[in-house]
Order: structure tokens, then C-alpha cells, then sequence
């Protein structure tokens, strides 16, 4: 069993500082991205030696590329069956312009996260906050679901996917919206009018 180590000290004890977890499949180092709540920067770790967490390498500040004004949470996985395994890291972000109402955005890298792509804004609802949840296939594709905080009167539940470089509604039909999308186009899995919903987790069954 290896040591613990500590990936970074110093940011307030909440629940939205969470750091997720990915296994770089080049090379099985563990990549470790972290946020603040409303951090002006995002980082990630990785491993000094593959599936081993007692050391890491420096830590990176990728938000120069990203460009964003306040980070939370953090969404990356690897698709290993698309064209030089692309790592996809999806963030939400509190714009300077509307910080009630955050955004979620898009970046990507094509070579184990050395360089990232600036952002794409790609879920948004309107005057509403949006939490997502994101799980992939191992290969190549990734599913969203969506829904809207349950403090509103209405919050319900949506998916979507991404494959080939398109979004898909649930039945398949390609989602040709301009970024970024919002509640009306993509399906709406659950109506929250009566009951309102909340996500915690998406999984693939089977």
C-alpha cells in the first residue's frame, strides 16, 4: 500500500473542493484535478510512477489555456477509442458577467495533457444554476445528465451524448443547437414540476 501523499493544502473545508481521479491509459499515472470553490485557477497532478500515489510531479495550473473567471468541480475522462485518446475535462465556471448562474465548460487534450484547448461553453440554463454528471463508455463515447438546482420551484432531470464529435439527444438524433446548449435541446428524462429531482451520480448498466 503506498503512502499518503498531500496534493495540495491551503483551500477551505467544503464540500465543492472535492479532486477527482483519472488513470492515464499511455501510461497508468494517476492525474489528479483540483479546484477551490470559485477558484480563480484550476490544477492537476500526476504521478511520478504509474497506479502509485505516494509522489507526484509539479503541480499545473491549466487556467491560461481554459480561461475561465471561477472554477468548481471537475469532470475528466479518456476516450481511448477516438483518434489520439483524448482527455475531456468539463468544469463549471461563475462568469464574471452572470456569477448566479454558472456555465459549464468543454476542454480537451490530445497528448496526455501537456496542452489544453481554450474553453467552450457548452450547458447552460438560463437563470438557473446546472449541476451535471458525466460517465463514459471506455471507448468512445460519454453520457450527461443534468438538472437544475432543487432550491428552484421546478428542477428536473436531462440527458445527453457525445459521440463521434456530435451530441445526441437520448434517441439518438444529433443535436444541431449552437453552443451553448441549454434544458429545450436535449431530452428531458424526468419532469421535475411536481417532484423536484436531484443528481448525485450516472452509471452504464451493463
Amino acid at each position: 500500500v503506498s503512502a499518503a501523499t498531500t496534493i495540495h493544502s491551503g483551500f477551505e473545508i467544503d464540500d465543492h473542493d472535492f479532486a477527482t481521479i483519472l488513470i492515464r491509459d499511455s501510461d497508468k499515472r494517476i492525474m489528479v484535478f483540483y479546484t477551490g470553490h470559485l477558484n480563480a485557477g484550476f490544477f492537476y497532478r500526476v504521478s511520478t510512477n504509474p497506479e502509485d500515489i505516494s509522489a507526484f510531479n509539479a503541480q499545473v495550473n491549466i487556467d491560461s489555456t481554459i480561461g475561465a473567471d471561477a472554477y468548481t468541480y471537475a469532470e475528466p475522462f479518456q476516450l481511448t477509442a477516438v483518434a489520439n485518446d483524448p482527455i475531456y475535462f468539463f468544469t463549471r465556471n461563475h462568469a464574471s458577467a452572470a456569477p448566479d448562474y454558472p456555465e459549464w465548460l468543454l476542454s480537451q487534450s490530445a497528448d496526455d495533457g501537456a496542452t489544453w484547448q481554450a474553453k467552450t461553453v457548452f450547458y447552460k440554463s438560463a437563470n438557473k444554476s446546472a449541476y451535471l454528471k458525466v460517465v463514459q463508455n471506455g471507448g468512445d463515447r460519454y453520457d450527461i445528465v443534468a438538472t437544475e438546482h432543487p432550491f428552484y420551484e421546478i428542477s428536473s432531470v436531462y440527458h445527453w451524448y457525445g459521440e463521434a464529435s456530435e451530441w445526441h439527444k437520448s434517441n439518438g438524433d444529433v443535436i444541431s443547437a449552437a453552443m451553448p446548449l441549454g434544458p429545450s435541446d436535449v431530452t428531458q428524462v424526468y419532469d421535475g414540476t411536481t417532484y423536484r429531482a436531484w443528481i448525485t451520480d450516472i452509471a452504464i448498466n451493463g
